[in-house]
């Protein structure tokens, strides 16, 4: 049995931080109160800008245009009950929801030429005192599109994502490993801003096809950098010591999926470059578990 990366689907998804700006769009449709239920309005209060690293989502407190506004604990990114996932105001006339791009449920897929992200925003009222409600539950689609494909110029900064040999000296020509093997992989990004941002590898995802949301799938990277796969017992997967700020290396032993034929292996990963030098935060990091701890 074998362990197959196909290459390509590794370093193709490539952002380009600054001068190519990812395709946007929401859309609302909802019924107001009042309204029959087979008649449908389309209300332009929401708006989204797809950021980097994140989703922000503006939305006006006069949701369904009618000149009465919803209260912001009402309004929420995803099915998750949670406050982090929750609108707060940001001014007098609107509210804002401000998440990492893999946060409070949102799904990611790819197309051939765009990387998609997902999610839902639900407006579900409370009822008075009285048991009364003015409108009714809206669920709002959240998409933000970034382009997978494009040119890039010399102030770009391009990722690159290296299978190594075992003393890291060299890079391996073979995409082949086989069960019981380590794969060493380097995490790099080059370009006029080249070590002056912290690298890290946000997610990760193994596949059997391009899609990253097809079933099986594992993570292997979750929590904003975090190995679980070491969590995994006799794991030896770990991160390197950092070299430099523009890389970062890890290991992880080669694995198929049980009761799978199949053994080309493609694996996705979402990398970032944070602007403050050698800083770490709850979604910066690259953490390693002891024991699997």
């Amino acid at each position: 049995m074998v362990f197959v990366m196909d290459k390509p689907w590794l370093t193709t998804r490539a952002r380009q931080w600054h001068e190519c700006p990812p395709i946007t769009w929401s859309s609302l449709h909802t019924r107001q109160a009042t309204a029959p239920a087979e008649e449908q309005e389309q209300v332009n209060t929401v708006r989204v800008n797809c950021h980097p690293d994140s989703l922000e989502i503006i939305i006006k407190a006069d949701l369904f245009e009618v000149g009465a506004p919803v209260d912001s604990d009402e309004l929420r990114l995803g099915v998750e009950d949670n406050d982090y996932c929750r609108a707060t105001t940001s001014s007098g006339a609107e509210y804002r929801i401000l998440v990492g791009l893999v946060d409070c449920g949102t799904k990611q897929r790819m197309t051939e030429d765009t990387l998609v992200y997902t999610n839902m925003l639900i407006y579900s009222p409370v009822a008075s005192p009285d048991g009364v409600v003015r409108m009714d539950d809206a669920v709002i689609l959240i998409e933000c599109h970034y382009d997978r494909k494009y040119s890039v110029s010399s102030s770009s900064l391009m990722p690159a994502w290296i299978p190594f040999m075992y003393d890291w000296r060299s890079e391996t020509l073979s995409p082949v490993f086989y069960i019981g093997e380590l794969l060493r992989i380097e995490a790099s990004y080059t370009g006029l801003a080249s070590g002056q941002g912290l690298l890290f590898i946000d997610s990760c995802v193994a596949t059997l096809s391009p899609d990253t949301m097809s079933v099986p799938r594992y993570y292997f990277i979750e929590n904003h950098g975090c190995l679980t796969d070491a969590k995994e017992e006799e794991s030896n997967a770990l991160f390197q010591p950092r070299t430099s700020a523009s890389s970062l290396q890890l290991q992880l032993d080669a694995f198929l999926f049980h009761q799978d034929s199949r053994n080309s292996i493609f694996i996705t990963c979402q990398l970032k470059a944070t602007s403050e030098m050698w800083q770490t935060s709850p979604i910066n990091k690259a953490c390693n578990y002891v024991d699997s701890r």
